[in-house]
């Protein structure tokens, strides 16, 4: 079965799990799709996922805008988002109102978002 997506670019990448299941980066979602044919997608337009790397249980992908996406395999439970900054600097998201980082990270966040508890 070949899957596409409307207007995608040939870099797309597939890798395949233990129990033969697909993850794709196809499209801006990431998606599972099990030996029975059922799929789970996750993603987000801003953070298009491009490039996939499968460890025991968890898929980290390179995003379109550079980020890196850690997710549960088993689900595709979005663990955390991080993103590091061409001053060496970094910020990881594990949820809404959950961020860890570097000084400089934190006080990026705390400047773009008005933010003024974000934990280390």
């Amino acid at each position: 079965m070949l899957l596409e997506y409307r207007g995608e670019d040939t870099g797309a990448d597939v890798v395949r799990g233990p129990a033969g299941e697909l993850f794709t980066s196809l499209g801006y979602l990431a998606t599972r799709r099990d030996q029975s044919g059922q799929s789970t997608q996750q993603g987000s337009v801003l953070r298009a996922p491009r490039r996939l790397a499968l460890g025991a249980a968890l898929l980290v992908s390179l995003n379109l805008d550079l980020s890196v996406t850690v997710w549960r395999a088993a689900d595709l439970e979005r663990v955390a988002d991080l993103f590091v900054f061409r001053d060496d600097e970094w910020l990881a998201a594990s949820g809404p109102a959950a961020f860890r980082g570097s000084p400089g990270g934190l006080r990026r966040l705390a400047r773009e978002s008005g933010a003024t508890g974000a934990s280390r």
